[in-house]
């Protein structure tokens, strides 16, 4: 992620990054067969905003989504033109600190 400092106290942030699908669950009152696995490495975007507290903490927002997506829909007609694939989209707040 790069960061870049827009005033004293305030940072935007963006960039590429990576995530890994340790396990996953899924529970389905109606079993589809045409769904497919999850992937198990996904590729976001990122962008997102800190503000300084201090010299040593700051609170962050960031939003991340997928760029590629994350389980493919397959052949079942209806489900497909409802929504499509699956993408990942991430809210994350945070609190920092700096050694």
């Amino acid at each position: 992620m790069l960061k870049y400092f827009i005033a004293k106290k305030w940072i935007i942030e963006g960039g590429p990054s990576m995530g890994v699908l340790l396990s996953a669950h899924e529970e389905d009152e109606n079993p589809n067969p045409f769904h497919s696995t999850f992937h198990k490495y996904d590729f976001l975007v990122n962008g997102g905003a800190s503000y300084m507290l201090s010299e040593k903490f700051s609170v962050n927002i960031r939003y991340s989504y997928s760029i590629v997506p994350i389980r493919f829909i397959g052949d079942d007609p209806v489900y497909y033109y409802l929504s499509g694939d699956q993408y990942n989209s991430v809210l994350a707040f945070g609190l920092e600190y700096q050694f």
